[in-house]
């Protein structure tokens, strides 16, 4: 039987231009792989190395859920019926809200949130904490802008 194995570079070989080797497999190969159960950052539904689209009409709450999504997957907690099995480190990313705007919610999030000792702070990005502009985190520089909030 095959094992899944991560395969390992560093974000400096990717900057340098390394390409790393693609491993494929076979169905039947595919289907005896002893691999590991998928995890959740928020469960259950919200996967490690998923993708979630929220969607809503406007002013109906999309970023009122999404900060309490931060600070529960960051304090390992609960909100609603979703639980974080362990605090996870968080970078939140927004391209309009402003800071003041944001850090309102978040004073009465945090505030709800009594006796959570384990949380990893999170880390917020506003556009107009910024300066001139908000990187497009579409290209590569974009992306190299926010890389130190995620090593």
């Amino acid at each position: 039987m095959s094992n899944y194995k991560q395969p390992e570079a560093t974000w400096e070989q990717y900057r340098e231009g390394f390409i790393p080797e693609l491993t494929g497999v076979k169905l039947n190969e595919l289907l005896v792989m002893e691999l590991p159960p998928r995890g959740y950052i928020l469960s259950p539904w919200l996967p490690i190395a998923g993708l979630v689209l929220l969607y809503a009409k406007r002013g109906v709450g999309k970023t009122h859920f999404a900060l309490e999504i931060a600070l529960t997957a960051g304090s390992g907690g609960e909100f609603l019926s979703f639980k974080a099995p362990c605090p996870v480190r968080v970078l939140y990313i927004d391209g309009e809200m402003p800071a003041n705007a944001m850090q309102e919610r978040l004073k009465k999030i945090k505030e709800r949130m009594i006796g959570v000792e384990n949380m990893i702070d999170p880390v917020f990005i506003t556009p107009d904490l910024q300066g001139e502009f908000m990187p497009d985190l579409g290209t590569s520089g974009g992306r190299e802008s926010i890389r130190k909030f995620t090593e």
